[in-house]
């Protein structure tokens, strides 16, 4: 039988909001201790992405829809 425990220990909580501006976010998110993992990207599937992890462990993917000018 597996307890939630062990299920924690293997898969780190993780989030994928998506925020007004991503770029101010990471930099703001780093300035506050958290592991820049990915640069803001456009991505092709039409949002602008980062990966951060935060001082817990925590995975976090924010994103931005990327509109067209």
């Amino acid at each position: 039988m597996r307890l939630r425990s062990d299920l924690r220990r293997r898969q780190p909580p993780y989030g994928d909001p998506y925020v007004p501006d991503v770029d101010t976010l990471t930099a703001t998110a780093v300035t506050s201790g958290a592991e820049l993992l990915t640069a803001p990207t456009d991505m092709p599937y039409g949002a602008r992405q980062s990966m951060l992890r935060d001082p817990f462990g925590h995975l976090w993917i924010f994103l931005t829809p990327i509109t067209a000018a």
